[in-house]
């Protein structure tokens, strides 16, 4: 699928530059049922898994079956995390072959990678624009924009 239309109307939006995705070789496309794989311990009340355990008492834990904003967008990030690998691979190149959401695997909706583009158009580094992308006010997640 090739995007060069989005990236040529917003480089005449801005000074910044956006990276040329980068994407070649294989790699270990994380699933919902991958935390089954770890062996960690239940969450509360038996629901999900600890992945955490704080210093408080209060634990990390994630719930996959629930499906959720959260473990939606936790599920995009994971998999976007699990993709980039330089010089093979970068998180342009990633958000465009990684599964697009509706999908029964974990994926990532076809806003996240434009509102990626639109991060680094304001001059972020890559690390923190797939951050804001799916995370910040502008969030390309569905439930989770502010």
């Amino acid at each position: 699928m090739t995007h060069l239309p989005l990236l040529f109307l917003l480089s005449a939006c801005s000074n910044h530059e956006v990276e040329a995705p980068i994407y070649s070789g294989e790699w270990d496309k994380p699933t919902w049922d991958m935390l089954d794989d770890l062996g960690l311990p239940s969450g509360p009340d038996g629901q999900g898994y600890t992945v955490l355990p704080g210093p408080d008492g209060q634990e990390l834990w994630a719930d996959t079956s629930l499906r959720d904003e959260t473990t939606e967008a936790a599920a995009c990030g994971a998999l976007v995390l699990a993709c980039v690998n330089p010089p093979e691979r970068n998180v342009l190149g990633c958000l465009q072959n990684i599964p697009i959401c509706p999908e029964d695997e974990i994926c990532c909706p076809q806003a996240c990678e434009e509102q990626y583009v639109q991060e680094r158009r304001s001059g972020k580094e890559p690390a923190e624009s797939i951050v804001d992308a799916i995370w910040g006010e502008d969030s390309c997640m569905p439930g989770w924009a502010q």
